[in-house]
């Protein structure tokens, strides 16, 4: 991801306001908190898949706010370079 975003995320989601550790283990403090994450890239989603295990998915969804309680569903939407009238679509069908 960019550093730009990952640094985004170290600044918003801080200690005591959306985590804590209970015993020495992390408890989300966001619990009941939905997220609608849209990835893009300009590579298609299956190069993704299959190259990089879905990482950035990964990243995103566990390792951010999954950790922090945050429930998450991820579109990935891949090929886009422009942004096409049938992508645009696509895009509002899954909003």
């Amino acid at each position: 991801m960019p550093a730009i975003l990952k640094g985004f995320f170290d600044k918003i989601f801080t200690a005591r306001f959306s985590y804590q550790y209970v015993n020495g283990r992390p408890e989300g403090l966001l619990k009941g908190k939905e997220a609608l994450v849209f990835m893009t890239s300009g590579s298609p989603v299956l190069l993704s898949e299959i190259l990089l295990f879905n990482r950035y998915h990964l990243a995103i969804k566990m390792d951010i706010l999954h950790f922090c309680g945050i429930k998450a569903r991820i579109s990935h939407l891949g090929s886009c370079l422009k942004l096409t009238p049938e992508r645009e679509d696509k895009i509002k069908r899954i909003v």
